[in-house]
């Protein structure tokens, strides 16, 4: 009597490295378009109770757009020279300082101190999240092949639009049970939970991974090993 064949075990499922830096990415984006619309909803708040008037606002929107315009480019070269890893966590504490210092500082400063200070770290915010997406690109260029770039690029633009899209409900039910205050301090918190696991898990390119295996590796080519050319010239 022979004995009965058995299949030989199914390897568990394993989610490939790359698409878990993806979801990094994906929070990013998303993150940053909550930390963006967070005060247009809010100033329905601060306007009575700072005494700013709508023109003020106005103004603190145009500071961030003008922070976030300037340095899209000069974000991206940066981030060449010193990585994704390093430069996500510097702007993401920067963006972070920014978010935590609006809500913060009428406890300490009024009038026009005030509205500058608020219009400085509009500024600031725009500058932190500038480099986000040239980042954002530099890494799907490392980690994914280019017959993937479409597909994450536009996951992550969704994942913009959600954010875009939540920001308004959150804030406001977090408005008129806690205060704008605490609405923008306690949406600071999840921000700082995914840039300190970035900085743990994050790499710039999957050969520097520990945990990406040699099939993964394989799979990618040509992209494991590569990081975008560090030394470009500004002028060309």
């Amino acid at each position: 009597m022979t004995a009965p064949a058995y299949a030989a075990p199914v390897p568990p499922l394993r989610i490939r490295v790359r698409w878990k830096i993806f979801g990094f990415l994906f929070g990013f984006g998303l993150i940053a378009y909550v930390q963006q619309r967070s005060l247009s909803v809010a100033s329905y708040q601060m306007m009575p109770q700072l005494g700013l008037s709508q023109m003020q606002i106005g103004w603190l929107v145009w500071a961030f757009l003008l922070g976030y315009t300037a340095l899209q480019f000069p974000g991206g070269v940066l981030a060449q020279r010193v990585g994704a890893r390093t430069m996500l966590v510097v702007i993401g504490l920067l963006a972070l300082l920014a978010t935590l210092t609006t809500p913060l500082a009428p406890a300490a400063l009024a009038g026009t101190t005030l509205f500058a200070v608020l219009l400085g770290v509009q500024l600031l915010l725009g500058v932190a999240q500038a480099p986000i997406f040239p980042v954002s690109a530099g890494v799907f260029e490392a980690w994914f092949p280019a017959d993937r770039w479409p597909l994450v690029q536009g996951v992550q633009t969704m994942g913009l639009q959600l954010g875009a899209a939540l920001t308004p409900p959150l804030i406001a039910w977090l408005m008129s049970s806690f205060g704008w205050q605490r609405a923008l301090v306690w949406t600071a918190l999840p921000p700082l939970a995914l840039i300190a696991l970035w900085a743990w898990y994050g790499r710039d390119t999957p050969a520097e991974h520990p945990a990406v295996s040699s099939a993964e590796l394989a799979e990618l080519g040509v992209h494991a090993n590569a990081r975008v050319d560090s030394g470009i010239s500004w002028r060309r």
